[in-house]
Order: C-alpha cells, then structure tokens, then sequence
C-alpha cells in the first residue's frame, strides 16, 4: 500500500504493513516537521512580480509549514500580487508577514474563497480552512462583536482590530451619531453643558438640569432667588458660577433643599467682574452644597 500525507502538517502516514525498517527514519522526519511547523521560516514567495504559488511538501521539510511565514520576492512587486498557499485541503493557523519589496500588498489565498490582504510591512494571523477548491482564507482577528444596553442601540463594537465606543448613544434608544453631547445623547447628568440665565436683578431664577449641568447667573441688583431646581437625577453634579456685575447683591434666597456646608449659606462677592462658584451633588432629596468665593475673571 502507498504512504499518504492527508493532514494538515502534510507528514508521513506510513500505509499498514509498509515501510519495513524505516520506520524510525520516517517517525523521527516527522518529529522534525512538527517542530518546524511550530518555528519561523522566510521564503521568496514571488520570485518576479507575479503572482505565485507555494505548496507545502509532503513529508519533506519546507519553509511554508512554519507557523510564522515571513513572504520576501525577487523583485519589487508593482501592484498587489496574490500568493496562493497550496495544497486546498490544508487547514492550520498562521502568523503571515509580508516583506516583499515594491511598498506592494500582498493577497492570501488558498482556494476560489475569501483572501486575506496585508499590506506591504505588515503581519496577519490568518487560517487557511482546507476546504478544497472553494477553500479561503479568514484573517483569525477580524472579528465583528457587539454589547447591546437594555433597550435599542448599539453602544459598543468591534470590527478588524478596531474597537469603537459609542459615547453618544449610551443613554439615547437610537442608533443616529451625531457626535454632539446633547443631553438627550448622553447618561443623564454626567455630560458638561451650560445654560445661561442671565441678570437676575430681583428676579426668581428657575434652573431646569435638563438643559445642562452648569448655569451662569449675572448678579446685578436686587436680591433674587432661586426656585427647586427641576430635573435632578441622583448622584448628579451640578454647578451655579454666579458673576457679580455692578450693583451686585450679597446674598440670594436658596431653595430649602440646599444643604450648606456648616449650614452655612454663602456672601456672595459684590465686586463686580469676580465670580462665585456653588458647586451641588443631589443625593435623591437634597443637595449638598458648597461654595468658594472671589474667583477673578
């Protein structure tokens, strides 16, 4: 009976009853193959600007059996060859480098399937699946995957080598990226937007957080106040940078769920272009409050 050599190694099968007194001979190249399957080897692939073919013997040693398969040419490739990796019914994994000359890609391929392309200077880990004549090649980490928030949208995803965070969607139910930081795009009072309220000579100021975490208050006259602000969100952050004008009061009236450090509202500065800066966090009923004083424009 004849020596066959269909596996993926392309080694020595010794057929039953065959191969009297070489069996050692055969067993100990095939200990050697297995080794150089597991090594590095470099190969002149394209030995002209052409596209090629490399076959891995059977049961002999050759460099396209190496787990790590460095591709030179001969001569500076002018467009992207294709080097065919053969025989078709080879399946194993490899880390391909093209070294070629010419700043050229190179295609992987092994049968009428998918190739894989690397460009000039560059590694893939690919796997040839063996599949005969329709046999391709898949790059092993181009891989699509996606981690989906309760509700609709995708937030995370990765595709190639690339992975790709969504920020703008982690709180909003559609898939539209806009890249702005609107708050409806984003989780609830973490984004940084600012609503200005203007003067506020005697006037009832009423903060909506919805429309940003920050708001800048003109101080010019009278004593104003400041009503509950609306749409708070537990945890939030939030800040009131209050801008003393001329004729700038010293004091505003504060809603009752402002919880002062010390129980201790602040002055505010009466001179005039310094700034106050009150800082809240909203623990689910009240705000814990604290300022700092004179901050110059």
């Amino acid at each position: 009976m004849t020596n066959t050599f269909a596996n993926d190694l392309r080694l020595t099968e010794i057929a039953s009853g065959g191969e009297s007194g070489n069996w050692g001979t055969i067993t100990n190249t095939n200990l050697n193959l297995i080794g150089e399957a597991l090594s590095y080897a470099t190969q002149e692939s394209f030995a002209s600007d052409a596209n090629a073919t490399t076959t891995v013997q059977n049961g002999a040693t050759d460099p396209a059996r190496a787990m790590y398969f460095k591709v030179t040419s001969g001569a500076d490739l002018s467009t992207t060859r294709v080097l065919t990796i053969a025989p078709n019914d080879m399946s194993r994994v490899m880390f391909i480098e093209n070294a070629t000359s010419g700043s050229q890609s190179i295609e992987i391929s092994q049968g009428s399937g998918a190739n894989v392309t690397i460009p000039t200077g560059n590694t893939k880990i690919v796997y040839l699946d063996g599949a005969g004549s329709g046999a391709a090649v898949v790059d092993a980490l181009n891989l699509t995957r996606t981690v989906t928030k309760s509700g609709s949208g995708t937030y995370i995803s990765m595709s190639g080598n690339v992975i790709t965070a969504d920020l703008v969607n982690l709180a909003d139910s559609t898939n539209d990226i806009t890249g702005n930081l609107a708050s409806a795009n984003q989780p609830t009072h973490i984004y940084s937007a600012v609503q200005a309220i203007g003067n506020s000579s005697g006037a009832t100021i009423a903060l909506n957080w919805d429309n940003g975490n920050m708001a800048t208050i003109t101080n010019n006259g009278a004593p104003s106040s400041i009503s509950a602000p609306s749409n708070p969100d537990t945890g939030g952050n939030y800040a009131l940078l209050i801008k003393a004008a001329s004729g700038a009061a010293s004091s505003f009236t504060w809603p009752s769920t402002f919880k002062w450090r010390e129980n201790t509202a602040p002055t505010l500065t009466t001179t005039t272009n310094y700034s106050d800066v009150i800082t809240l966090i909203y623990d689910g009923t009240n705000y814990l409050a604290s300022f700092t004083n004179g901050h110059p424009s």
